[in-house]
Formats: C-alpha cells, sequence, structure tokens
C-alpha cells in the first residue's frame, strides 16, 4: 500500500498521539495506508457524505469549515502535519459533520475504512488507541 519515505515515517511517528499508541498499530496504520494527493481548494470531503476512513496529513494543510445557521462559512480548525483525523467517524459511522478543504498542495496517508475495521477485528484493544485520538481533540477544544 503506501511507500512512505523515511521522512514521512518520521513525521508521522512524531505525532503526540501516534508516539504513545502501540508499535504494532503505528506500524500497522503507516503500511496499510494510501497517499493521497490534493491541490489547493479541493474538497476532501463535503458535510453529510459517508465516512471512508482515517487521514494523517503529511504535507500541506485542511481547513475544516462549517456554515453557520444564517449561511455563513465558519473556519473551525486547520489541520497541519502531521495530524491525524476522521476518528469521530470510526466511532459513529455518521455522515461527515463538516468540509474538509485543502490549503496549498496536499499530501495525506489515508487508511480505508475497511482496513481499519479488520485491523481492529484483529485487535480491538487498539480501539482504546483510538479513543484517545478522540478524547485529546476533545480536550484540546475544551483549552482553546
Amino acid at each position: 500500500m503506501a511507500n512512505l519515505s523515511a521522512a514521512q515515517r518520521e513525521l508521522l511517528l512524531s505525532d503526540i498521539w501516534l508516539s504513545q499508541a502501540p508499535v504494532e498499530l503505528a506500524e500497522a496504520l503507516m503500511s496499510q495506508g494510501m497517499i493521497k494527493t490534493l491541490r489547493d481548494g479541493d474538497a476532501l470531503f463535503l458535510r453529510g457524505e459517508p465516512v471512508d476512513g482515517l487521514y494523517a496529513v503529511l504535507e500541506g494543510g485542511l481547513h475544516i469549515t462549517g456554515v453557520t445557521r444564517d449561511g455563513r462559512e465558519a473556519m473551525l480548525s486547520l489541520i497541519e502535519p502531521p495530524m491525524w483525523f476522521g476518528e469521530i467517524a470510526l466511532f459513529d459511522r455518521l455522515p461527515r459533520t463538516h468540509d474538509a478543504v485543502v490549503v496549498g498542495p496536499t499530501s495525506l496517508l489515508f487508511v480505508p475504512l475497511g482496513t481499519l475495521d479488520a485491523m481492529l477485528d484483529v485487535q480491538p484493544l487498539w480501539w482504546r488507541h483510538f479513543g484517545k485520538l478522540m478524547a485529546f481533540k476533545v480536550r484540546m477544544a475544551f483549552i482553546a
């Protein structure tokens, strides 16, 4: 699947979440994912689209945006390397709640939902680590 460079692997392993995960989980994500390359302004996904998997930013970034009740766009977050995202939908399987739009040339590591399901069927204790990723994001939102 993914043919990550040494620099990309090092970047991913520097992430606060992945650096604390079991080595086997980190290796499985890095080896079973695939690289997606997008251009500035591309939509990775839009609100209402079905869950497709988990992502990590290798290069570039994404704006996570929503639309207010009065129709104005609100930027909720800028996701930059080596941040992982998409874990909420991994748990609840509900459609995407926000738009993810690319800022500048961007490369992502993408781990498809079916791959994640297969990994978690074999290693159900890894769910705890995805829960930690989600809890970390909630904590950062409260701190902000």
